[in-house]
């Protein structure tokens, strides 16, 4: 498929440093719905200071101290029905999912309290005492779990390997680059609200159908 013979493309081109990444940037801007694989291909084997990251593909160098989970474990939060979703916000959820959300994503729990805007102060006493969110906070908390399915997904469908590639790390970095589909906003900052996160992934979603995003 194309997204395959493009991905083998870019790795072809992968034997200098900076060069070769503007060369692979002018590449996807001729097809921009392989624009996700290949900012995931840079930031496998690129560490934040630009050089190639000394760890293997599929483990690039990690966010702070947090820790990778295992490839596609967020894609059933994609599968799953809202009927059941909604239920389970309904219920609420525990407040330790903000912890194993943030480590997956590379990132501390300040950073999924920012983005889901939740009141540090709460969603800390919440952690401490091993408490259930509020309805609302839950639907945040599955909302974000479910984008970073549905990039999982999208990986799947393109056959390129999904383990080879750190899908909430990059759904992180993402959030907090201006995307032309929103005025050049951050897709971050529509992140507090439902109705923000259902923009947010139909900007994902139209990717993946060949829009830019």
């Amino acid at each position: 498929m194309q997204a395959a013979k493009m991905c083998r493309r870019l790795i072809d081109l992968w034997s200098t440093r900076e060069r070769r990444v503007s060369r692979c940037r002018m590449v996807w801007r001729r097809s921009p719905y392989l624009s996700l694989l290949v900012d995931c291909i840079l930031g496998a084997m690129m560490g934040k200071s630009g050089v190639m990251s000394k760890t293997r593909l599929g483990h690039p160098a990690s966010c702070g101290s947090a820790s990778a989970g295992k490839a596609g474990e967020f894609r059933i939060f994609y599968l799953r029905s809202v009927g059941s979703l909604a239920e389970e916000a309904q219920r609420g959820v525990q407040a330790g999912e903000i912890v194993r959300v943030g480590r997956a994503m590379g990132r501390p729990n300040d950073y999924v309290f920012r983005v889901l805007r939740f009141s540090p102060a709460t969603a800390k006493r919440k952690l401490k005492k091993a408490e259930r969110m509020s309805p609302e906070q839950s639907e945040r908390v599955l909302g974000l779990e479910r984008i970073i399915g549905l990039v999982e997904v999208m990986l799947e469908k393109s056959d390129v390997p999904s383990e080879s590639f750190d899908a909430p790390v990059w759904v992180a970095n993402w959030l907090d680059r201006p995307c032309p589909a929103l005025g050049n906003k951050c897709p971050a900052e529509y992140m507090g609200t439902r109705m923000g996160q259902e923009l947010v992934e139909g900007i994902l979603a139209q990717m993946q159908s060949g829009a830019y995003a």
